[in-house]
């Protein structure tokens, strides 16, 4: 009985799904221009305000990601291929790491066309159009009305959700803005018949996921694909565009599913075979272990209801009484049961317990049970897309209605809203709340008005005032949320900066110029006192909190050079924040400050300012606060070991004179496995300048004094040094560079090994005499990558040619006939 009750109701969702207009040619109709360009300034007039008068910035943006675009932009700008970065972390793989704006188009272009303040505004504001654009032809091609369409697009784009992560974190807005892309390669492939169309528009979705891939390889892209595959899936099974038996579709659904991850993956190549090879090498690449994940991940049932509270969760409670409407009115049209599913699916797995959702995903999806349990409410970042054209949908179909076509299930869409005012009210009853129950009402009162009398002049109010209501909800309790969290000075603020003035030059940094070339020292900022501790306990932060991160606006961490500023001070830095690290140089540092720290920070601790193999990192110059003094148990031990250089009325310079220099040589080594160089440097004191610790070489101990070698770095850039030595007896030249596999070491023209030292650095056997040693960033998987991607990419071009050319060719013989029923009149 259910399965004849199931069939009957997929031919009738089969049935519907077929009426559907089949809307995007070439020729675009006025009204639907009209329509995008309403869409795009509801937008831009929601968040112009985020780009006049400074730039709105926030935690990872000003911390993380302008950092990162800005050495990618002016690498790019000097002709370079970011391949390293010696700027953070005493130096790693740039473009293998993920977020560092690599292969992700719209950071690579804008950063380096622009300035970082042009830059900036303009990549924020190229998101929202996109978005914006994306959402309201999706919306026409499902067959959505334009004000439905225009009205998913403004639900879509100013939410508050994309209000926030559009400024402040650029990886889910990377997937935010192409999800709908990737959505709309998928129908349009779907719907087509012409073959050279359908290779476009498969195009289309596979550019979206290697975007989305360059924005966030982690989980950002797991869950933009299991949104773009699922939807695929459903599509071409459940509402197959065409009738076609069962063997046919899966067929279809293979062929479309396979094409576009070659093509996704061909495009991508460049990004994707870097990153995997450095993955293997990073501090997770197992994915997040139980600690990292944290055990306050996930919402409760009571939390979910954030997105309908003044957070910046906030879907809008007039998105959100639209699309609570449309499984009644709409049933089965625009695909509605798809997006239903999904996000209620969303909603599931954004939970902080364990559901059957969850069991079956961590059964049949790899590496998903590593991942989803860190934060997995940021599933959610596909969820708004769902509600935003269910609310379209509604419109639509009530703008659809006259007199004789309402039906009693209408009338209970105008107690939809009055509820949810009482629900608002009881739920943050606050000022906003007042705000919120009058456009309520207003929204309740004119749609009881136009379903009364749905007559020709009611549709055009209808849709002005469901607009303006959309709007202003969103609009005001967005603003609010944020004004609201600069008075309780919270960490995640958005704030409005001039970037320029922000990452501009101090007096530490003009001291550290004036010291020699950049190659020649590193140094780090110290304090610490700048931390902070989550408002729960978190064991995946352990003592002393997390340092300057989350402190960004303050000015004590401009002046201590901290929070990735290095990246654009030129000035290298032992120090650094990034969600991904070598793991060789996390593990380093664990034995420097005796302790392990949050997994995105790598910082000197209280115990590390001390520690001797600071000097293997060539940690020359070290900065303080001026209130750094003698009241710190950690003081005596820094001016023992240190020379105060410089001081000002803010800070303090120090010259560590235990340092070592960025190359030396030794005379002997000692064999030592990875898995025991750590324990040997956490308990023994060595005389680094005589012996190292190396890996896969046996050991070579002799008594000599170094002091007649001599070691000058003739070239450094971030892909090439070359060093010359002179050493009477053969030696190891030991280079202060973080050991990866893709770098190549040459003695005098002839490639050699290079040896892991002290399980961080690179080491080359050298023979005695005058030599140059040069090394070299020679990475294979880049190199074999962007002759993929640049191979797939001309593909791509050639079939959008072809496509100009024959449409060309088209309107030429369109005229030609046109002339010649002309002479024939």
């Amino acid at each position: 009985m259910l399965s004849y009750k199931f069939m009957k109701a997929l031919r009738y969702v089969r049935a519907h799904q077929r009426t559907l207009p089949s809307f995007f040619s070439l020729e675009l109709r006025k009204l639907d221009v009209l329509g995008a360009l309403g869409a795009v300034s509801l937008t831009l007039l929601a968040v112009a305000h985020m780009v006049i008068k400074g730039t709105a910035v926030g935690l990872d943006s000003a911390v993380f990601f302008y950092p990162m675009y800005h050495y990618l932009g002016s690498s790019l700008r000097s002709g370079e291929i970011p391949v390293w970065n010696p700027f953070l972390f005493s130096g790693f793989p740039f473009a293998a790491s993920p977020q560092s704006g690599w292969m992700y188009l719209p950071a690579m272009a804008f950063f380096t066309l622009l300035s970082l303040s042009e830059a900036a505004k303009t990549y924020i504001l190229f998101h929202w159009v996109v978005s914006a654009i994306a959402v309201y032809v999706l919306a026409r091609d499902l067959g959505l009305s334009v004000s439905g369409s225009v009205l998913a697009s403004v639900a879509y784009s100013i939410n508050g959700f994309s209000y926030e992560r559009t400024v402040c974190c650029f990886a889910y807005s990377g997937v935010y803005t192409w999800v709908p892309v990737a959505l709309l390669g998928c129908e349009r492939a779907i719907k087509t018949r012409e073959l050279l169309n359908k290779w476009i528009w498969i195009a289309i979705s596979s550019f979206s996921l290697a975007q989305i891939f360059s924005a966030w390889p982690g989980q950002g892209f797991y869950y933009g694909f299991l949104l773009i595959a699922s939807y695929l899936t459903f599509r071409i099974l459940v509402f197959p565009e065409h009738r076609s038996g069962i063997i046919a579709r899966i067929t279809q659904l293979l062929s479309t599913g396979i094409i576009m991850g070659i093509l996704a993956f061909g495009l991508g190549a460049a990004d994707i075979l870097p990153k995997l090879s450095f993955l293997s090498q990073s501090n997770l690449a197992s994915g997040y272990t139980l600690q990292q994940a944290g055990v306050h991940s996930g919402w409760t049932i009571l939390e979910s209801l954030s997105l309908l509270g003044p957070t910046t969760w906030y879907l809008g409670v007039t998105v959100f009484s639209l699309a609570l409407a449309a499984p009644f009115l709409v049933r089965t049209r625009y695909m509605t049961p798809f997006w239903i599913v999904w996000m209620f699916a969303c909603l599931v797995l954004a939970s902080r317990s364990q559901t059957l959702l969850h069991l079956i995903l961590y059964e049949f999806l790899p590496m998903f049970r590593s991942l989803h349990p860190h934060d997995p409410e940021r599933i959610m970042m596909t969820f708004y897309i769902a509600p935003s054209l269910l609310a379209g949908s509604t419109i639509t179909y009530l703008l659809q209605l006259d007199r004789k076509r309402i039906k009693r299930k209408v009338y209970w869409l105008i107690l939809v809203p009055p509820i949810l005012l009482a629900f608002i009210t009881a739920y943050a009853a606050s000022q906003i709340t007042i705000y919120v129950s009058i456009i309520l009402l207003v929204f309740s009162i004119g749609l009881g008005i136009y379903i009364v009398n749905p007559s020709a002049q009611n549709k055009i109010l209808l849709t002005l005032l469901v607009l303006a209501c959309v709007f202003a909800d969103l609009y005001i309790v967005n603003n609010h949320v944020q004004a609201q969290r600069l008075q309780t000075r919270m960490v995640y603020a958005l704030r409005k900066v001039n970037l320029e003035s922000y990452y501009s030059s101090t007096k530490a940094v003009k001291f550290l110029r004036s010291q020699g070339p950049n190659y020649t020292f590193r140094f780090f900022g110290y304090d610490p006192r700048l931390r902070w501790f989550p408002g729960k306990a978190d064991p995946s932060i352990p003592p002393p909190g997390i340092l300057y991160r989350y402190l960004w606006m303050d000015y004590r961490t401009k002046i201590l050079l901290v929070n990735n500023r290095a990246l654009v001070t030129g000035i290298q830095d032992i120090q650094g924040y990034n969600p991904l690290q070598l793991s060789s140089y996390d593990s380093f540092f664990g034995v420097i400050n005796g302790q392990s720290q949050e997994y995105r920070s790598t910082y000197v601790l209280q115990r590390g300012l001390s520690s001797p193999l600071l000097d293997l990192l060539n940690a020359r110059y070290v900065i303080t606060l001026r209130s750094f003094g003698p009241n710190f148990p950690e003081y005596e031990s820094l001016e023992k070991t240190s020379r105060l250089v410089y001081e000002d009325s803010t800070i303090r310079i120090w010259e560590r004179q235990t340092a070592l220099p960025r190359a030396w040589i030794v005379h002997s080594w000692q064999n030592a496995p990875y898995e025991e160089v750590l324990h040997i440097l956490a308990n023994n004191a060595l005389d680094f300048r005589k012996i190292a610790l190396v890996e896969g070489l046996e050991s070579h101990i002799q008594d000599i004094n170094p002091s007649d070698d001599a070691v000058t770095i003739d070239h450094y850039s971030q892909s090439r040094i070359t060093l010359t030595t002179k050493s009477h007896l053969p030696g190891m030249l030991i280079l202060s560079e973080v050991y990866y596999p893709d770098w190549r070491a040459y003695l005098d023209g002839k490639p050699v090994n290079i040896y892991r030292a002290y399980g961080l650095l690179r080491a080359v056997t050298i023979p005695a005499g005058e030599h140059k040693i040069e090394f070299r960033y020679e990475s294979k998987s880049l190199e074999y990558g962007l002759i993929i991607s640049i191979s797939f990419y001309l593909l791509v071009a050639s079939l959008l040619l072809s496509k100009l050319l024959t449409y060309a060719k088209s309107r030429t013989m369109d005229n030609i006939r046109g002339r010649s029923i002309d002479i024939r009149n």
